[in-house]
This record gives structure tokens, sequence and C-alpha cells, in this order.
């Protein structure tokens, strides 16, 4: 089961837009309860914004299987 859920400004999860805050709907944090997962809002067909941060912060953490060497690290060495 996913830990977050990153939405964009779809009306079945933003009940009102008040400034940059953003209310999510009745029906958004029924389920959020029932499957035990948050939510969080990104701008408009922007979901990547997220992504790419988490995946920065992964290639760049060290890894064990690597000699501690991040993947970014290993990847420098290739070229």
């Amino acid at each position: 089961m996913y830990q977050q859920m990153v939405y964009d400004n779809m009306r079945v999860a933003v009940k009102k837009l008040a400034g940059t805050e953003k209310e999510p709907t009745d029906a958004l944090l029924q389920l959020s309860l029932y499957y035990g997962f948050q939510f969080r809002f990104c701008n408009v067909c922007s979901g990547n914004e997220y992504l790419i941060s988490v995946c920065e912060r992964l290639n760049h953490k060290a890894q064990s299987n690597r000699d501690g060497r991040s993947a970014w690290e290993c990847l420098q060495e290739e070229r």
C-alpha cells in the first residue's frame, strides 16, 4: 500500500481553493482514512514535481550493495 498519494487540482480531490491552500473533499478524506494513506496536492498536471525530488534523494543515498556508494556515484564512475 502506498504511504502517500499526490493529487493535482482535480474536482474529486479538491473541494475549495483558498489562495495556495487546497481543501480536500470529504470523499478523499474518507478514502485516506479507510486505506491509511496521506495525500498531498501538487500544481496542475505536475505530479512529476514530487517524483523528481524523490528520485534525486534515492539516487544520492549510499547503498550497502555498492560498497557504500550511491547510484549517482556509480553512474559517474561508469561514464
